[in-house]
């Protein structure tokens, strides 16, 4: 049994678009390494708290204040802390019981 063979004009259409795709992703490569290097050329210290604040978004997105990442003062912090755990226990439709402990709504 034969089978039949693509046309020539396929087989190139195929190469040319893998070769694109491959060209775009190294372009985009290129262009990342390229824009990290003008970054860290023009920063300073303020890149590196960007960064931490960004990590701390990203772990609790309840928490778009400054004074987590950087506290000015301990009792600042420690408004925050308790800001954010009433934020995160808000969050879920459960209740804490009189020991503090939390239990979902599905198990009273």
């Amino acid at each position: 049994m034969l089978l039949p063979l693509p046309s020539p004009y396929i087989c190139t259409y195929v190469r040319n678009m893998y070769a694109m795709r491959r060209r775009s992703i190294l372009f985009a490569q290129e262009e990342g390494r390229k824009t990290q290097e003008r970054e860290r050329e023009t920063a300073g210290p303020s890149a590196a708290t960007r960064k931490q604040k960004k990590r701390v978004q990203k772990m609790c997105p309840y928490v778009l204040s400054r004074s987590l990442v950087r506290p000015s003062k301990p009792d600042v912090r420690q408004e925050t802390e308790r800001r954010v755990k009433q934020a995160i226990f808000s969050s879920f439709s459960g209740q804490a019981d009189a020991d503090g402990r939390w239990s979902p709504a599905w198990q009273r």
